[in-house]
């Protein structure tokens, strides 16, 4: 931040204080901002939820509208992501009807029914780029939809990350389907092995650990990784899999548990086990001159 320049929220809007600014009060501001803590911050779009696309002026409050109107969906948020060029994403909740037609006809049709429906209401450059489908919207503990939690689950860096096709969770227990990145896109598969890639077993690990920290604030909390028990590999994973990550934090005794599994059965399981971090010794240490 800027020196003598400040952010407030005051009623679910921010409101900036400067010396540049004509008069020395509070200025609102039309933007969706996420402080961090180091004083920069993160620009989520327009409180009044209107974007551009390439020029095209879109309201995100009318296709979520527009989208809850369609039989197959319950309810809809939709998000503009900031990458080489914006996009839009649509994060969905599918009603019976949409879970039995993505169950029967698969995703990639349902996206595109979904796209069909939303044509008749929008300029084709606007619609959605990115779907995401969950069991429920998720919501920060003060009852805002987690807007950080899904721009972190759809900006998927897919040369170390699996892309995300939806998921379902709990406090303790989160559910994520997934698909592995090709062989060019993954910067892990050329190594291991050239001529027959499969996804190395810490890299799994590693994205046990992410998805953990994402869900369940595993970085914020008062735990450090302490070690790996009960890890078995029993089936490859290659290119293009689709996966079921599941993830079942236990808070009390500091294990968060995994099984990689797909349609031909388990893949890899086991658990990282978290333990109090030790508090630092406030005690100086001299050296020697």
């Amino acid at each position: 931040m800027f020196p003598d320049i400040s952010l407030t929220e005051i009623e679910n809007c921010w409101h900036l204080r400067s010396p540049y600014l004509f008069e020395d009060t509070f200025y609102r501001l039309d933007d969706e901002l996420v402080l961090l803590d180091d004083d920069r911050f993160i620009l989520q779009g327009r409180s009044d939820r209107i974007v551009k696309i390439e020029e095209k002026r879109l309201s995100l409050t009318e296709m979520e509208q527009r989208l809850c109107e369609d039989s197959f969906v319950s309810e809809a948020f939709v998000l503009m992501m900031n990458e080489s060029r914006d996009v839009i994403a649509a994060v969905v909740v599918l009603s019976k009807k949409g879970l039995d037609y993505q169950a029967t006809q698969g995703r990639n049709a349902l996206i595109k029914q979904l796209r069909i429906s939303l044509k008749q209401w929008f300029e084709p450059v606007v619609l959605p780029k990115k779907w995401l489908f969950a069991d429920a919207i998720p919501q920060t503990p003060q009852g805002k939809i987690d807007q950080t939690l899904l721009a972190s689950l759809l900006q998927n860096n897919e040369k170390k990350l699996p892309k995300i096709l939806g998921f379902k969770s709990t406090t303790q227990i989160v559910e994520l389907e997934l698909k592995v990145p090709q062989v060019q896109d993954l910067i892990f598969f050329p190594d291991h092995f050239q001529g027959f890639p499969i996804l190395p077993g810490v890299v799994q690990l590693a994205w046990v650990e992410h998805y953990g920290k994402l869900f369940f604030s595993l970085e914020e909390s008062a735990r450090e990784f302490s070690r790996l028990e009960v890890v078995k590999f029993i089936q490859i994973i290659r290119p293009g899999d689709e996966l079921t990550l599941t993830l079942n934090w236990k808070a009390e005794s500091g294990e968060l548990c995994f099984n990689f599994s797909s349609d031909s059965g388990g893949c890899s399981s086991g658990r990282i086990v978290y333990t109090c971090k030790k508090a630092k010794s406030r005690i100086a240490t001299h050296q020697n001159k």
